[in-house]
């Protein structure tokens, strides 16, 4: 499982922001394109897109990435029940 936070910053959150739950794989990041505002945005849609906020309010990187791996983990618990 891949799990980032969204930013905006669609190629930094996927390449530099993300945690992998288990076994990782290589990404292909060229599927991210440049827009006007200099932002990155994704080709390919999502067949099923699923999204939830988490606000730690807290700036300790680690802890935020447990967070959200424990947030993600609920969330995919819930999609398959």
């Amino acid at each position: 499982m891949f799990i980032h936070p969204n930013t905006g910053q669609d190629l930094e959150d996927h390449r530099d922001r993300a945690v992998w739950i288990g076994k990782s794989v290589p990404l292909a990041l060229d599927i991210f394109t440049k827009k006007k505002d200099g932002r990155m945005d994704s080709l390919l849609p999502l067949a099923k897109k699923v999204a939830r906020t988490l606000r730690t309010g807290s700036n300790d990187r680690v802890a935020n990435m447990r967070a959200f791996a424990a947030e993600a983990l609920k969330l995919m618990d819930e999609q398959l029940s």
